[in-house]
């Protein structure tokens, strides 16, 4: 069956601006047609879809989160339940994602594989939730406690040993921290030598790994730049040298400012306080530089909207801040056919309430998710009449 959804707006997540009263036309899964409504030819027999007061965007992409935790509840009490109470909270996060707008998440760590496990039901469609790319158990020194992870390693053949077995347990990426959070006394303080984190990089190359590292800056982000890591996650307090070098090599930034700067500030820690003042300026330097930004959550999740919000408050326009959360997020992914709305790709599409090029902020305002050609939500308030019954069928 052929759908046709016509909208006010059409953002096509290459970083150009809205098209105005745009359409798009998808078959099987597959985007057919993309332009302005004035050139369309609706195929015989196709469903069509009215929403002058939308606009459509290509599906949303978080770059950076986790299933088994929400980072604004307790972490650690969260992984410490059991498995069957992980997993339904797992479930009902993923699907606040998918409602969120957000069709494709990579997971960077969840205790005994979970990310692997619910990508491989997703695959076979007895879940709906975003497509997942997945980096298993994560790598982290005793320097550290992290709630996400059961791989504490120091040494080079326990670091072998815990990034072997992510990878035989399917990982699509390694991940591993280099320093510790943001909110501890010395965010940037290496937690492996530079020895270990070599044979980090040895053990995922080899393997035909990506590299994600967890990492705030000093000279654990100058190992992973020298690295030519494929993304820092977070960056909070990289040096501006580090970001013209990564700029240089072409080497992304994961922002994820929600987590510090959605936390409950009534009581705030001088720690939280730095983090937070740091969250709301660095951007702006990663813009001045050049860097390639590519925002995730961090497990606050249905929040990609704030997280673009803080993209266009660092000086992007707003189709480069959603190109950055779209087309740019699907290249990092290695997932080039969705990202944009462009023939040929998959049809993952999302239609907001209001024209976003006047208020990034409608980007909470989701109506209608389209995952691989068919409908994961939408609100009763679309369209009326006939149209309800249309979008049923999508």
């Amino acid at each position: 069956m052929t759908t046709v959804i016509k909208a006010g707006w059409l953002i096509d997540g290459t970083g150009t601006s809205a098209i105005k009263d745009g359409y798009i036309t998808f078959t099987n899964g597959r985007i057919t047609d993309v332009g302005r409504s004035g050139q369309l030819n609706v195929p015989e027999g196709a469903v069509v879809i009215d929403l002058p007061q939308h606009t459509l965007l290509p599906g949303f992409i978080d770059a950076h989160s986790h299933v088994s935790i929400h980072t604004l509840g307790h972490e650690i009490a969260q992984v410490a339940r059991r498995e069957a109470e992980i997993t339904i909270d797992a479930l009902r996060w993923l699907r606040e994602d998918l409602n969120s707008g957000v069709t494709m998440m990579r997971v960077l760590g969840d205790p005994d594989f979970l990310d692997i496990r619910l990508n491989q039901a997703q695959r076979e469609g007895k879940i709906d939730i975003p497509r997942l790319k997945t980096a298993g158990n994560l790598v982290q020194s005793s320097h550290v406690s992290v709630s996400v992870s059961k791989s504490t390693c120091d040494g080079p053949d326990a670091i072998r040993q815990a990034v072997r077995a992510s990878i035989k347990a399917g990982c699509d990426w390694v991940k591993f921290y280099s320093t510790p959070a943001s909110r501890t006394p010395n965010p940037i303080l290496p937690i492996f030598s530079r020895g270990e984190v070599d044979v980090i990089f040895e053990e995922a190359r080899r393997a035909g790994r990506p590299v994600s590292a967890h990492c705030h800056g000093g000279p654990a982000a100058d190992w992973c730049i020298e690295h030519d890591v494929d993304s820092i996650e977070h960056g909070l307090f990289l040096e501006r040298r580090q970001m013209v070098e990564m700029a240089r090599r072409g080497i992304t930034l994961v922002p994820t400012t929600g987590v510090i700067l959605l936390q409950d500030s009534s009581n705030p820690s001088p720690f939280l306080l730095r983090a937070q003042e740091r969250a709301n300026n660095f951007l702006s330097m990663a813009k001045e530089e050049g860097v390639r930004c590519v925002p995730g959550t961090d497990a606050v999740h249905g929040r990609m909207d704030f997280e673009v919000q803080k993209l266009v408050d660092g000086g992007w326009t707003i189709p480069e801040a959603i190109a950055c959360m779209t087309g740019d997020a699907a290249r990092l992914l290695r997932e080039e056919d969705t990202g944009t709305l462009e023939r040929g790709r998959r049809a993952d599409i999302v239609a907001v309430r209001g024209n976003v090029m006047e208020d990034v902020a409608r980007l909470s305002s989701v109506d209608l998710v389209v995952q691989d050609g068919q409908q994961r939500f939408g609100s009763a308030g679309i369209g009326v009449g006939e149209r309800i019954s249309a979008a049923s069928r999508v």
